[in-house]
């Protein structure tokens, strides 16, 4: 939530997000068994694998992420810090 915090209308993205998620995991819960016996038994297994692949890649695009943004947030990190040191910015 706290990387949201300029963007407008944020909790309106964030709760969709969160009733999303919640919508789709009652849809895979409810489809359990289909999935458990697709592809003659052992689609549980390429379910499990496909979340697993896509795991993996958003793992991926956060470090790629971070690689090329981490110095400039690191940056910022360091200015808050000083600010709040010198008292030009509240702690909190």
């Amino acid at each position: 939530m706290a990387a949201t915090r300029g963007v407008s209308n944020r909790m309106r993205w964030i709760g969709g997000g969160i009733f999303a998620g919640c919508i789709g995991a009652g849809i895979v819960a409810y489809f359990t068994e289909t999935i458990a016996n697709a592809m003659e038994g052992v689609g549980q297994e390429v379910f499990n694998a496909g979340i697993l692949a896509i795991a993996v890649l958003m793992i991926g695009w956060t470090v790629v992420w971070m690689q090329s943004h981490g110095r400039e947030i690191s940056k910022k990190i360091k200015q808050v810090g000083a600010a709040v040191q010198e008292g030009s910015l509240p702690l909190y």
